[in-house]
């Protein structure tokens, strides 16, 4: 018997995922450019309100603070 597997849309994925992965360890921050509800990654800003940062409509700005936070 072959059992099917459940395939989230990206956007539903995202939030659930990256919680996961911060409460097991992984030092991540997200950088979010005011899509936090639709990609559902404003779960992660919740529950890691100190890991979210949120530019607003600001793409390009967002590459900035990553860049800074990656340097």
């Amino acid at each position: 018997m072959v059992k099917e597997a459940r395939v989230a849309a990206t956007r539903e994925a995202l939030g659930p995922t990256l919680v996961k992965l911060a409460r097991e360890g992984l030092d991540i921050v997200v950088v979010d450019a005011d899509l936090g509800v639709s990609t559902s990654a404003a779960k992660f800003g919740k529950e890691f309100p100190d890991r979210f940062i949120t530019v607003g409509v600001a793409e390009q700005n967002m590459i900035g603070v990553a860049a800074g936070l990656a340097a």
